[in-house]
């Protein structure tokens, strides 16, 4: 018997010029991963995996539970062990991968390969013995194998001074499917203030969405909230990705504890 492919709906909605939803998740607990995707309302969860302390059987269970509701998971991996802990998450059954912290094609392009697969004129990615390749009903074939990986939705944060400079060429790299934004980054990079140079960074990210529309690539857009997405939707981004785990439990209490405090400490 040979195991089936399993259903990569990111990489379908990409196809079939479809605009897609995702959220943002920081806890290996793979429940909050099945509320959010049990809500009916997101095409992919993606695990922050970059800040998060979390495990291989984590993101197995994270994955796990994506999938009980049709979704994708994209996994959120740091830059220094980037190809080992993309692998895995891959091999988990990870849906798409999103890099942090490149500065220029060349890294970009390296990046890639270690997760294309070995096959002839392809990548170094070898055939790991885990969700993405085998289960009870088999082994997958080789060409379904190669399907599998090659679906798998390549983006990369631009949050660097220097891979803006480099958006163009990184774009036109084989395999980049999405890039995303990511501001508080790109300020560190620039020395920016997040208050300070608040326009400045908007106009980053405009630049962003017009050269990677430009260029065949798709942007992906984190927001916190619905309020900005008319405005990111008239530049053309189909692609967004509403609410943070971390910042939603900021948020609420910033905004419920205050009052609560006040009358306590009358």
């Amino acid at each position: 018997m040979n195991m089936n492919i399993r259903p990569n709906k990111l990489r379908y909605c990409l196809e079939n010029n479809l605009p897609t939803l995702g959220t943002r998740v920081e806890s290996p607990w793979a429940y909050i991963t099945e509320i959010a995707a049990s809500s009916g309302f997101f095409d992919y969860i993606e695990f922050e995996g970059e800040y998060a302390p979390h495990t291989e059987p984590d993101v197995e269970n994270i994955c796990r539970a994506s999938e009980l509701y049709g979704c994708s998971t994209v996994v959120k991996v740091d830059r220094q062990n980037r190809a080992f802990m993309a692998q895995k998450a891959i091999a988990c059954g990870a849906h798409g991968i999103l890099f942090a912290d490149l500065y220029t094609a060349d890294e970009v392009r390296e990046t890639i390969e270690t997760i294309t697969t070995s096959y002839p004129g392809g990548g170094i990615f070898g055939r790991p013995n885990r969700r993405l390749g085998m289960n009870g009903s088999g082994r997958m074939r080789m060409s379904d194998y190669r399907k599998m990986t090659d679906d798998i939705v390549k983006m990369i944060m631009i949050e660097k001074v220097d891979a803006l400079k480099n958006l163009e060429e990184i774009c036109q790299v084989p395999g980049v499917d999405m890039v995303v934004y990511g501001p508080f980054d790109y300020a560190t990079n620039a020395g920016w203030e997040m208050d300070i140079n608040k326009d400045d960074l908007a106009e980053v990210h405009r630049q962003i969405i017009e050269i990677s529309l430009r260029n065949g690539v798709q942007p992906m857009v984190l927001l916190d909230d619905n309020s900005q997405v008319p405005y990111f939707y008239d530049l053309g981004v189909r692609h967004f990705n509403i609410g943070d785990e971390m910042q939603m439990h900021i948020n609420y209490y910033a905004k419920e504890c205050p009052a609560a405090l006040e009358l306590l400490k009358k």
